[in-house]
């Protein structure tokens, strides 16, 4: 009984171990979803928008404002971009008080595309004030992912900034996750571990079985 116990007992463990969820996006929208963002508009629940004091050019949409090398099956359905064209700096869009634990590691990444022509242009993000990237008129490219660690600090804010005045810069899919602790085991190192010690307890409890067997006969 009391092997059957302990077996139950770790398959339980090791269930659990290995349904552990994946670390969630603390970003709300961070995709752009149009059945939340305001296509062509400048409202999207989550993300704050503060225009530049003049020249002004910012808008969720699926659609491109300036055409360019945007890929046909980028955004997935449902998602959108949020692209800055403003004819000076700086357009902004972004979430404050972003519910991380102080001290934890973390991984914010996004990706961008652009259509700039000669410029002038820039397209900046910052994590609580700290620049993550700076692009300064640079020529088109094409999808480009980012991915930087960060330290949170608790509440803090992610922002990102730009303007493109001969063409339109597109922000995409941004995410912020929590990075598991290096020094947790993998699932499968788990599953192992576990599988060990339910054969460390059938051992032991054969020998317990054998050494009750053995005293009752010499009774």
């Amino acid at each position: 009984m009391k092997f059957r116990i302990l077996g139950a007992s770790l398959g339980t463990a090791a269930l659990a171990l290995l349904s552990v969820p994946v670390s969630a996006n603390l970003i709300v929208n961070g995709n752009f979803p149009l059945s939340a963002c305001v296509p062509s508009g400048q409202t999207c629940p989550g993300w704050i928008f503060t225009p530049s004091s003049s020249g002004s050019y910012f808008y969720y949409s699926i659609q491109p404002g300036h055409g360019g090398p945007y890929p046909t099956n980028i955004p997935s359905a449902g998602s959108g971009w949020a692209f800055f064209g403003g004819t000076s700096p700086n357009d902004e869009i972004s979430q404050t008080n972003i519910p991380t634990v102080g001290g934890g590691t973390y991984t914010v990444s996004f990706s961008l595309i652009s259509n700039e022509g000669t410029g002038p242009g820039e397209f900046k993000a910052t994590f609580d004030g700290n620049v993550l990237l700076d692009l300064v008129n640079t020529a088109p490219t094409t999808l480009t992912s980012y991915s930087y660690t960060i330290i949170a600090a608790g509440n803090d804010t992610i922002a990102f900034f730009g303007y493109n005045f001969r063409g339109s810069t597109a922000l995409y899919d941004v995410d912020l996750s929590a990075v598991p602790p290096s020094s947790m085991p993998e699932p499968s190192t788990w599953a192992l571990m576990l599988i060990g010690f339910a054969g460390v307890g059938c051992v032991a409890y054969r020998r317990q079985k054998k050494h009750n067997s053995i005293w009752i006969l010499g009774a």
